[in-house]
């Protein structure tokens, strides 16, 4: 249930930010059509990968697991 939630808050993500899944897999090391199956949930997302499409696509990796309820772009270094 829990990686069904990742996974559509994964595709959100991706859609907000512009990207298609070949874009976001290229950006990650993966095809697109495993980013497809991350988020069908057909593929289980690791932490590290997690953490890979989290920085792509500007947000804490707990944005993807629904840890944190409404994801907030990460800052970058030159905001800090």
């Amino acid at each position: 249930m829990a990686e069904a939630k990742t996974a559509l808050r994964m595709r959100e993500l991706r859609m907000a930010k512009g990207l298609t899944v070949h874009q976001l897999g290229a950006l990650i090391g993966v095809t697109g059509a495993q980013v497809g199956r991350y988020e069908t949930g057909r593929t289980v997302l690791s932490s590290l990968r997690a953490a890979a499409v989290a920085e792509v696509l500007g947000v804490d990796p707990e944005a993807l697991y629904g840890i944190i309820p409404n994801p907030a772009p990460k800052r970058s270094r030159s905001d800090a």
